[in-house]
């Protein structure tokens, strides 16, 4: 699925227990996932995979979900949260990297998602 929401140039990797986010599947890790931890009930289903590191990473940490819910519709979620990107670095916003990762580094994860949300839907409908 990221490969088609990228259209080809992110292509994943799985390793032992890990995946990796590679630029044209051998370049370099973009992003490495841990094990992910899955919850389930009658009306929701998760996945929940820990940020690792990779060259988008200034540090490990955080999660990146992914959520169905059922109820009068189906609902599909993604969440990035405690993610350390490598270019934001100044929490008052006034560094120049912190500008470049709003104007493209956040825009290519914002429509990446779109994409592969808008995918999983159209999978889930037919």
């Amino acid at each position: 699925m990221v490969e088609r929401s990228t259209l080809g140039a992110v292509r994943q990797q799985e390793r032992a227990d890990r995946v990796e986010l590679r630029l044209f599947g051998w370049g370099p890790v973009l992003l490495r996932f841990g094990e992910p931890r899955l919850e389930a009930d009658v009306s929701r289903a998760a996945c929940h995979y820990p940020i690792e590191g990779g060259l988008l990473a200034r540090r490990p940490g955080g999660w990146l979900s992914f959520e169905q819910v059922r109820g009068d519709d189906l609902e599909l979620r993604s969440t990035i949260a405690g993610f350390h990107p490598r270019l934001a670095v100044n929490p008052t916003g006034r560094h120049w990297r912190d500008a470049l990762y709003k104007q493209v580094q956040s825009r290519i994860h914002e429509a990446i998602g779109r994409r592969y949300l808008s995918s999983l839907r159209k999978r889930a409908q037919e």
